[in-house]
């Protein structure tokens, strides 16, 4: 069966959710793996049989055909680019980036390069959302003038310690608003 060979970006929380999906999907297959970390990198490489690199540029170089972005959203912006630049189609984690002129960069380089790029917002995909969203299409709620939207996320302990990414104001870009309101 022919698959799509995905290079990751980046072994931070979200790969391991990435990581269960592809397990099931025999139309992808994760061959190698981009991060600072090579400690990690050899561990995860080990589990899951992939090649392994700490050179962006050397990974892009292997016989991948996507990347899935994974990095925290302040760095998206420059990897994007540069995977588009090397021909290779992009799926980024959601957020897309700390600002629109960051989001319109990425664009354009993917349009340039003629590769696809998605970012992976999974909540689009959920059945209730999508009936939702047929139903509003078809009218059967009248005008809609408001919407309200709860996510209940448990905590991870630190997680917001500015000692991290997420808890610095400036990378994180906006906390819980744009971290989970990128849901809604």
């Amino acid at each position: 069966m022919e698959y799509v060979k995905y290079g990751i970006a980046g072994l931070g929380g979200a790969w391991m959710f990435h990581s269960a999906g592809a397990r099931d999907n025999g139309k992808i297959k994760f061959i190698s793996a981009f991060d600072k970390d090579e400690r990690k990198l050899k561990k995860v490489s080990r589990i899951y049989n992939m090649d392994y690199y700490t050179d962006y540029d050397e990974f892009l170089k292997s016989d991948i055909d996507a990347v899935l972005i994974m990095v925290p959203h302040f760095l998206h912006e420059d990897l994007v680019i540069r995977a588009a630049q090397a021909g290779k189609h992009v799926l980024c984690e959601k957020p897309m980036a700390n600002t629109l002129e960051e989001c319109d960069n990425m664009i354009n380089a993917t349009e340039n390069a003629g590769v696809k790029f998605m970012i992976a917002e999974n909540h689009r995909f959920l059945p209730a959302h999508k009936y939702i969203a047929d139903t509003v299409r078809q009218g059967l709620l009248g005008d809609i003038f408001l919407i309200r939207a709860y996510e209940g996320v448990n905590e991870i302990p630190g997680l917001m310690d500015p000692d991290l990414w997420k808890g610095d104001p400036i990378k994180a870009g906006g906390g819980s608003l744009m971290d989970m309101g990128v849901h809604k």
